[in-house]
């Protein structure tokens, strides 16, 4: 009935007096203000200092004598609140969805991290060894038939991935591919080494790699590259000497312009 009042509550008040009202007292329900000194007035409330302290309260609950004297008319009153609830629900909605927008946002970027900080922690890059083809030159991509236009590969960097339409672990890399092969497009080429006995070109189709494909049906390419197993990928720079070969989870971008070097998307 009753609020102790607020700056924002005098500076929403709609009816300011030329003087000061003063009164003995005011009745507002079942309580009785003494010294009051009625501030502003609007059409739903009533601002005032009293003996106590400052104060305001509904317009509604004055005695009817009160209600004339400071134009108060239930029918635009109730009017009034009703608008001024729908503004305020309105306002706290668009509030409420900013902030969880925010919130999603925030943890979206904090999975992505995560994500990218555990592939590159828990798939490192091959260990250079005896057997290592890091740093040497790498064997010729020799395909028996393409699927698509075999790509001009000359003064580009190349990504060669290896991977089966049967295999759902490599073909959760196509998108990753062909993401890379879009941003980095005018320095590296992506083709994909498709390392199957059976498949055809609907299947590699069907997988939706926007990267030309080579069919290594009978695996001779994958073991000149000494593949083991799929998914596998293979940087190689323009003069054809390996970067990196292991699993295409750590070629995160971040480590791929590391690779690359001077060269930029």
């Amino acid at each position: 009935m009753v609020r102790t009042i607020s700056i924002i509550g005098l500076l929403m008040s709609a009816t300011v007096f030329a003087e000061e009202v003063k009164l003995p007292y005011l009745k507002v329900g079942s309580q009785v203000y003494s010294n009051v000194t009625v501030l502003r007035a609007n059409g739903t409330d009533i601002y005032f200092n009293h003996s106590k302290g400052l104060a305001n309260a509904k317009l509604k609950y004055l005695e009817p004598e009160m209600q004339k004297r400071f134009g108060y008319d239930p029918k635009d009153a109730a009017e009034t609140e009703r608008t001024r609830t729908e503004d305020e629900n309105r306002f706290n909605t668009a509030v409420a969805n900013a902030a969880a927008a925010r919130a999603e946002g925030t943890a979206r970027a904090a999975r992505a991290a995560q994500e990218e900080a555990t592939a590159e922690r828990e798939v490192p890059a091959e260990a250079i060894s005896d057997t290592s083809m890091l740093g040497k030159t790498a064997p010729a991509l020799d395909f028996e038939k393409w699927v698509g236009t075999k790509p001009a590969l000359e003064g580009k960097f190349i990504i060669a991935t290896f991977w089966s339409p049967a295999s759902v672990a490599s073909r959760k890399y196509v998108s990753q591919m062909n993401d890379l092969q879009t941003k980095w497009e005018q320095n590296l080429a992506v083709i994909g080494v498709v390392c199957s006995r059976d498949a055809d070109a609907k299947a590699v189709q069907e997988a939706k790699p926007n990267f030309a494909c080579g069919m290594d049906s009978s695996l001779k390419v994958s073991s000149a590259f000494g593949v083991t197993s799929i998914p596998t990928v293979v940087l190689l720079d323009p003069k054809g000497v390996v970067l990196y070969a292991g699993h295409p989870a750590a070629l995160t971008p971040t480590y791929l312009l590391s690779l690359l070097g001077k060269a930029s998307p």
